[in-house]
């Protein structure tokens, strides 16, 4: 009896382990740019969406395993088709690159990451 429920618990963790992180999609930049005042270099890496707290993003770089959290400044309503290819939008002032918007495949709603006043381009990368 003691080894089912040992066995159970077992599973119960596995499960709720596998459940906690959810990748959206994952992306190649071939420059470095900012996220939150850091900047991050060249690279592959993926958008993940905790189970917990429907503020934020983590953005993990795929070589290093390293992530940030990314706050979520506002839900952007999705207008486009279901299966919309998914995308990510930097804000470009100068040589600069500014994480600014997440979106990821289909039809879920994007994410605001991040805000600048100052006058900018946008340049989008598209999503694997």
């Amino acid at each position: 009896m003691s080894i089912v429920v040992c066995l159970l618990s077992i599973l119960a963790v596995v499960s709720a382990y596998g459940q906690t992180t959810r990748v959206l999609g994952r992306i190649n930049v071939q420059q470095k740019f900012m996220v939150n005042e850091k900047e991050m270099p060249a690279g592959k890496y993926e958008f993940v969406k905790p189970a917990a707290g429907p503020n934020h993003l983590m953005l993990r770089n795929r070589d290093t395993g390293k992530s940030v959290q990314l706050d979520v400044v506002e839900r952007l309503a999705h207008t486009g088709s279901p299966d919309a290819p998914g995308r990510v939008v930097f804000n470009s002032i100068g040589d600069q690159k500014l994480l600014s918007e997440f979106w990821a495949s289909g039809d879920e709603d994007g994410y605001l990451l991040q805000v600048t006043k100052k006058e900018h381009k946008h340049e989008t990368l598209k999503v694997e």
